[in-house]
């Protein structure tokens, strides 16, 4: 289990784990200050333009 020290980065976590098809994917989600920096390997664009505006919608979150 990952411990997770930022506020904004548990969030972005938390909105990915209770999305059914970005809960599969295998993105690490990292963050500080409202800067969240996802990585990882998705299978399409598609898959990855979901994850980034799951995270770029996720209140507190500055920048992705």
């Amino acid at each position: 289990m990952c411990v997770r020290s930022d506020p904004v980065e548990r969030k972005v976590a938390a909105a990915f784990a209770g999305d059914g098809i970005l809960a599969t994917l295998r993105v690490k989600v990292g963050g500080k200050d409202g800067v969240v920096t996802l990585t990882g390997k998705v299978p399409s664009a598609y898959e990855a333009m979901q994850a980034f505006r799951a995270a770029e919608q996720t209140p507190g979150v500055r920048e992705v």
